[in-house]
């Protein structure tokens, strides 16, 4: 219903009353980033890719953007599976760190089935998941939304 017609559907003294309900409610939204949001994100590469028949050995190449608002410092980021959460594949050997609103390079061997290496060339990305510990010591997990691209050089 458009907002015209809304306002005359209502019976006066209701449109204080619906006024004060919306700004009360918008009041009570809290302020910053959204829980679980895009904080971070980046561009893919894979490269060296060797078939061993079930599995196959790629080159994953990564340039990762943090837009979390905070700093974060020795962070693990690990290959999941596609379809299996609690399945990996392995982590970047060294933790990483990345100030706010900068990016990091990581590059390392994973070895995959077949089955997962396939989704990737059908459309799907490489699920990373980065782990680290915030401010007050709290352990922190996020997807990292990739996108195939050029991941750089440093």
């Amino acid at each position: 219903m458009p907002i015209s017609r809304l306002a005359l559907a209502l019976k006066p003294g209701r449109e204080v009353l619906v006024a004060v309900v919306l700004l009360c409610s918008l009041t009570l939204v809290p302020t910053g980033q959204a829980t679980d949001g895009r904080d971070f994100a980046g561009f893919y590469e894979i490269s060296n890719v060797t078939d061993l028949g079930g599995t196959v050995r790629v080159t994953l190449t990564v340039r990762v953007f943090n837009y979390s608002d905070a700093d974060v410092t020795s962070a693990t980021v690990t290959l999941q599976d596609s379809l299996q959460a609690d399945t990996d594949y392995g982590s970047y050997p060294v933790p990483i760190s990345i100030a706010n609103r900068e990016s990091a390079r990581l590059s390392t061997d994973f070895t995959i089935p077949r089955t997962e290496y396939d989704r990737w060339q059908n459309g799907g990305t490489p699920p990373l998941r980065i782990q680290y510990s915030d401010s007050v010591g709290n352990t922190v997990q996020r997807m990292i939304e990739l996108a195939a691209g050029l991941a750089g050089e440093e």
